[in-house]
């Protein structure tokens, strides 16, 4: 997802609902943050009078339903940031209007304000919680920013934007997702020691501890297996620290079983993004913030641009497109593979059907040869006696061996085999496409500042970095 939060908005101690709701409502307005109001859009609500048509549907509702008492909420404060240089500020703003308004179904007033003073483009939508006849209220839950990130997800799904894969509880979500590189929590720490000392193969569960206690960890055998690190003061069960990492999942990894996948704590890969076009984008009508903003974010790209080259040793231009090229011809390469694996998988799951249909309706169609073709009998078994005939004729075009069908348990072994290589293959093309996708964002600013293509093909190359997913 766009990374999303709700939270609601009480009066502030010693001052007025009027008071609290402008203070909140000034920091969202920021004309700094929004491009001189460029990038604000209201529901039933006025950015300039916001405040008292907040208030107002308050007092309306109090006046209806007869229900007034301290600490009730003014507003809902929805906070929705898009990942660093993929998305425009317009684009952002019009998503968080979308997501406003089917969250909220026109039955409540609310803002999208859309700042850009940050890399990352992120929204601030004040909801009033209260109706526009006064009749009803909005109401927090449990459940509802499970809901709003999940309705914000399918909004940036269909308009191709990111979504976070397998999104995590706790606090740090949201700084991951805009890059934050804070202090890694200890269940990170542990984490990464276990991946270590998996790579030196320990035999089974008890040599993995034993290894864990010789950098310091020391481990409770109780019902639950926990470990604290001489430099932590709590211990931690091993069943919190996620999929893959369970007592469970890591006997399983031992026992060759299943593979151990390691867990990254950072789910933003890079920052890098293309440089923006901002002759282009003035000559549509963007306004001087827009303009200050695209500055200073072409400047960190090309700064980005710049390390990336340095770190991972490219010389010169023609190395960094040799590379593209190389990369490029991994994922066909890959690709096929997958592409084999998905035929296999197809015929041996067909190849299992028709051997239980075979089976499982042979005496069937033995009886009706008996009965000598009975119509009344093959009216009443025809699905049973037409999948045996199905499965018998597709048996007649295939050429096994020693013209002997191979078992269920066989055909699922080697499905089984099949579906791990093309996850296998899977994950390194995942990783393939994020690299190609990063050095043709690379190529692309290179060819933008030294000016080496022509405009058409530099749109071109713009183009080919945008699609490589």
């Amino acid at each position: 997802m766009a990374a999303t939060r709700i939270m609601p908005l009480y009066v502030n101690k010693g001052k007025t609902a009027k008071q609290s709701l402008k203070e909140r409502l000034d920091y969202v307005l920021n004309p700094d943050k929004t491009d001189n109001y460029c990038y604000v859009k209201g529901f039933k609500c006025d950015p300039e009078i916001a405040v008292s048509q907040f208030v107002s549907y308050r007092n309306i509702y109090k006046y209806r339903t007869e229900r007034d008492y301290d600490g009730d909420i003014l507003a809902y404060h929805l906070r929705q940031s898009f990942k660093p240089g993929e998305i425009s500020p317009d684009e952002a703003n019009a998503l968080g209007y979308e997501l406003a308004s089917r969250l909220l179904k026109g039955k409540y007033a609310f803002l999208v304000c859309t700042h850009t003073d940050k890399e990352h483009i992120h929204n601030h939508i004040m909801i009033c919680p209260y109706s526009f006849d006064g009749k009803t209220k909005f109401r927090d839950s449990y459940y509802i920013s499970k809901d709003i990130a999940k309705l914000s997800d399918s909004i940036c799904e269909a308009h191709q934007k990111s979504v976070i894969e397998n999104p995590q509880k706790g606090n740090n979500v949201y700084s991951n997702w805009i890059g934050f590189k804070g202090k890694p929590s200890n269940r990170d720490l542990l984490r990464e020691d276990i991946d270590k000392v998996m790579k030196q193969n320990p035999k089974d569960i008890d040599e993995l501890l034993k290894m864990l206690e010789a950098i310091g960890y020391s481990v409770n055998y109780g019902k639950h297996i926990s470990l604290k690190h001489i430099t932590q003061k709590k211990a931690m069960r091993l069943d919190s620290l996620g999929e893959g990492y369970t007592e469970a999942d890591l006997k399983s990894s031992l026992s060759g079983k299943t593979e151990h996948r390691i867990t990254t704590m950072n789910p933003l890969k890079t920052n890098s993004s293309l440089l923006i076009d901002i002759h282009r984008k003035i000559a549509e009508g963007k306004g001087a913030g827009y303009e200050h903003w695209a500055k200073i974010f072409n400047l960190k790209q090309m700064a980005n641009t710049v390390a990336y080259l340095q770190e991972h040793d490219f010389k010169d231009y023609d190395s960094l497109i040799d590379k593209i090229d190389s990369v490029d011809s991994q994922l066909s390469e890959l690709q096929s593979k997958v592409s084999e694996c998905d035929k296999r998988m197809k015929e041996l799951s067909e190849l299992r059907r028709h051997i239980l249909n075979y089976a499982k309706n042979s005496k069937i169609f033995a009886e009706y040869k008996n009965r000598k073709f009975d119509r009344r009998y093959f009216e009443e078994h025809k699905d049973e006696i037409s999948k045996f005939k199905e499965a018998k004729k597709f048996f007649d075009t295939q050429n096994f061996e020693n013209h002997k069908l191979p078992t269920v348990k066989q055909i699922e072994e080697e499905f089984n085999s099949v579906l791990s290589e093309k996850r296998k293959i899977s994950e390194e093309l995942k990783k393939l496409k994020a690299e190609s996708r990063e050095l043709n964002i690379h190529r692309y600013n290179i060819e933008e500042i030294l000016g080496i293509n022509t405009e058409a093909e530099i749109e071109k190359s713009r183009e080919s970095a945008v699609q490589k997913e």
